[in-house]
């Protein structure tokens, strides 16, 4: 019988502020900015994908501490594709990765649904968890995530689907599961 064994590959938390998402004058799109920190607690590693190291900042050992995404469109999707590359530096082999956003207003503490929804994960060109929920990769049974091997994702905003935009500020935590089937 297989039995799911869930390791936390990592913690990201992101703030969009009231205050951070501001209408142009002559322009139908919205500049915002987000803030994402990263922690990491298994021998999974975090690195930018990109040379020029866009959108991301690294620590001294090169490793992923913050996701910053600026310029983001008020009237379309708003794609930044390649940004991470999640490598398996231990002996574990994984057979899955979650995705799943929680936003939570920081004055109310409950969640926002909405903006859940307008927030997914890129992988291989697509978009995945577009309406919400949790996004995977490697769920098709012949894909795993080996010791040295690696993915990469992105991620994408769809503020159109918003509406109204939230008034307040908000918590945005994107959290990375890793899965394998183990025998019991």
């Amino acid at each position: 019988m297989l039995t799911r064994r869930h390791t936390l590959v990592g913690l990201l938390a992101a703030t969009f502020g009231g205050g951070a998402l501001t209408a142009g004058a002559f322009s139908s799109s919205i500049t915002a900015t987000a803030d994402l920190r990263v922690l990491v607690v298994s021998e999974l590693t975090l690195t930018p994908e990109r040379e020029d190291e866009a959108y991301v900042e690294v620590d001294q050992d090169d490793e992923v501490t913050e996701i910053v995404l600026d310029e983001l469109n008020r009237t379309a999707v708003s794609r930044f594709d390649e940004l991470v590359r999640i490598t398996n530096n231990g002996d574990i082999t994984f057979d899955e990765l979650d995705f799943e956003f929680e936003v939570t207003d920081t004055e109310t503490d409950e969640r926002v649904d909405s903006v859940e929804e307008a927030l997914g994960i890129t992988h291989n060109g697509e978009v995945l968890h577009d309406d919400g929920g949790v996004a995977t990769i490697l769920d098709d049974g012949s894909e795993e995530l080996a010791p040295g091997d690696h993915e990469v994702f992105g991620i994408a905003v769809d503020l159109s689907t918003l509406g109204d935009l939230p008034d307040t500020d908000l918590d945005v935590q994107l959290y990375i599961i890793a899965k394998r089937d183990e025998d019991a």
